[in-house]
């Protein structure tokens, strides 16, 4: 190939990858020996390097580690001395069982990567011991997988599902350090579409020497690099010890910094919070005028039928602003337009993302009845794995269902009772650890000859919150998981997840509100629903309620011209009394901001009627809601 063409496909591969290779942190003078190597699929680190077996005093392989052999060593100065490693296995959580279980030589080269040797396995039958395999290898593989996620424009929830990868032997023998030898990256070669990692030397490295990596790096506070680093030390008692502190099971909430990390601030009227404007010094039912609505969902377009409303094109014109973006400039509506109504709350992400969430939540004591026990893996993982490890110690169950801070539609949802994973968790986004509820209400479907896991959802309109006027709408709404439930596969999607509509291929159970609450009523003979949904009204101001305690960021704060629509998404879980006597407690699961309506609209035409009425007129006695 001539030089000058080798030399622009050199400088394309260096602007292509350009963002890539500095946001890595792979000096600049290996970037072009990257490109040699991957054009021409090079993978020479058994030039430099070799595989040695560890083994304990009885001989037995306990694991791996890699060693420098070339007799010259490798010098921080050598342009060639950027290694490609290829990946031996790439999965999704929820595929990765189905995965091993399809591929026998997938899963023997597991388990002889990680040292796994079923005890006995000649005299059992070859069934059972795949499947004791396929356990040790999914417990295990925490210690040895990494992951990426490629983004992109327009992909779907399934694409949207991070991506977890086991390097190949060599890549796996690298064992931790905290003064490593070598740095490792991910890194997508995008021409090809291929995910590789890249290994490097971070000093000089002599022959004889042990290659090295840090399993935490970036990470700089002590406490957390221990955290972080328990997978490769679970089964060292004074680990623990050190990881310990005075009273894990005391939560304190984060500083204000945490309520404005990682968001733009909304613009407040100064006099926000000085004083508080009522609610009623705006009131649209005296406006002898069409009500003016401007809007940027089609469903509303599509929906508001009430001749009381007309729809406008300019913002700063209408009377009611009723958009799905998060509207942030409270202090300009204020100046434009101080009759005016907007369909959000300023800071009202303090229920609508779910770290902030539990924290709010906690501030009254009735939460310990319906909020699941939820810890921050961002700021409370040391406190969480002593929590974990007590209940293990305890015999507790522990299963826990880990969710992305401010993600819908279960992506990124994991249900698990491995510790190991729920701590690596925290590398595909950060995350909050809630204890799953393991003895949920079920709902028996006749067409599938078993009971299911089901949730509810309400909707609910905030229309002031000081002081807190709450409506909810008479119909909820019902999602079902598609196979009876049980702990057993945890990574079962249609077990143990209820969230079917996003889904492809998936079978979609809708039932109306009336017809579940007969069947449930027949299905649990000693309980009337609305016992129960008074328990859920109850709690659901309660959220409100401490939602609003504090003033901003730590609350939401008040605003006359703000009013919402929010979605409660709760399931039923057995609880006992003192006298041994079963009852049924409402536990909260999410609040979120701009719901999916099309079901609703679909089923109750009068929908966004009732809606405008009760949340921007306070009209609601004639509507399908109710005031609680």
């Amino acid at each position: 190939m001539p030089e000058n063409l080798i030399d622009e496909l050199a400088k394309s591969f260096r602007d292509l990858h350009q963002s890539q290779l500095k946001s890595c942190g792979l000096p600049e003078q290996y970037w072009d020996y990257l490109f040699f190597k991957i054009k021409d699929e090079i993978f020479d680190a058994g030039d430099y390097f070799q595989i040695c077996m560890r083994v304990d005093e009885d001989d037995n392989v306990i694991g791996y580690k890699a060693k420098c052999i070339n007799e010259n060593g490798l010098k921080l100065y050598d342009e060639n001395g950027v290694f490609l490693i290829d990946h031996s296995w790439t999965y999704k959580v929820n595929d990765a069982r189905q995965n091993l279980m399809d591929n026998s030589n997938l899963l023997n080269r597991m388990c002889i990567m990680m040292s796994i040797v079923i005890p006995n396995e000649e005299d059992l039958e070859f069934k059972d011991v795949q499947m004791q395999k396929i356990d040790a290898v999914m417990e295990k593989m925490w210690k040895f997988n990494q992951t990426y996620k490629i983004s992109t424009e327009k992909l779907s929830d399934d694409e949207r599902e991070p991506v977890w990868y086991v390097m190949d032997e060599f890549g796996s023998s690298l064992r931790h350090s905290n003064d490593p030898t070598m740095k490792c990256s991910p890194f997508y070669y995008i021409p090809t579409a291929t995910m590789y990692s890249i290994i490097w030397p971070l000093k000089d490295i002599e022959c004889g020497d042990e290659l090295t990596r840090d399993y935490a790096y970036g990470i700089k506070d002590e406490k957390m690099r221990m955290a972080k680093l328990y997978p490769w030390n679970d089964d060292d008692e004074d680990y623990l010890e050190s990881l310990e502190e005075e009273d894990f099971t005391v939560q304190t909430e984060p500083s204000v910094d945490y309520f404005n990390s990682g968001r733009k601030d909304e613009t407040l009227p100064v006099e926000s919070e000085l004083e508080l404007i009522n609610i009623s010094k705006i009131n649209l039912s005296a406006n002898n005028n069409l009500i003016s609505v401007f809007t940027d969902m089609n469903s509303i377009k599509e929906n508001l039928t009430d001749s009381k409303f007309k729809f406008i094109d300019d913002m700063w014109k209408a009377d009611i602003i009723f958009v799905n973006k998060h509207f942030k400039d409270y202090k300009q509506l204020r100046e434009k337009l101080p009759n005016s109504l907007v369909n959000q709350f300023p800071y009202e992400n303090v229920v609508t993302v779910k770290d902030l969430l539990a924290v709010v939540c906690r501030r009254v004591p009735e939460s310990k009845y319906w909020l699941p026990t939820t810890y921050n893996l961002a700021y409370e993982l040391a406190k969480f794995i002593c929590y974990f490890k007590a209940r293990e110690s305890d015999e507790l169950d522990n299963h826990w269902i880990l969710k992305p801070w401010n993600l819908a539609r279960s992506i990124d949802t994991t249900v698990t009772k491995c510790l190991n994973q729920i701590i690596r968790s925290q590398e595909t986004g950060p995350k909050i650890a809630c204890k799953y509820i393991t003895d949920p209400v079920l709902f028996y479907r006749h067409e599938i000859g078993g009971k299911v896991k089901f949730d509810v959802r309400y909707v609910v309109l905030v229309r002031s919150i000081k002081p807190l006027v709450i409506y909810t709408y008479n119909v909820f709404w019902l999602r079902f998981a598609n196979k009876p439930y049980t702990l057993e596969n945890l990574e079962d999607y249609e077990k143990h997840f209820t969230v079917m509509n996003y889904k492809q291929n998936v079978n979609l159970k809708q039932i109306n509100c009336d017809e579940f609450i007969k069947l449930f009523e027949e299905q649990n003979s000693d309980f009337k629903w609305n016992p129960i949904q008074e328990k859920i009204f109850k709690m659901i101001r309660q959220v409100f309620e401490s939602a609003s305690q504090k003033l901003p960021p730590k609350g939401i704060a008040h605003n006359y011209q703000s009013r919402a629509m929010y979605a409660v998404d709760l399931m039923l879980d057995w609880k006992q009394n003192d006298q041994g006597t079963k009852f049924i407690q409402p536990m909260l699961c999410e609040v979120n901001f701009m719901p999916d309506c099309t079901r609703a609209c679909k089923h109750h035409p009068n929908f966004f009627n009732d809606i405008f009425n009760a949340l921007f007129l306070d009209s609601w006695e004639n509507t399908n809601v109710t005031k609680i």
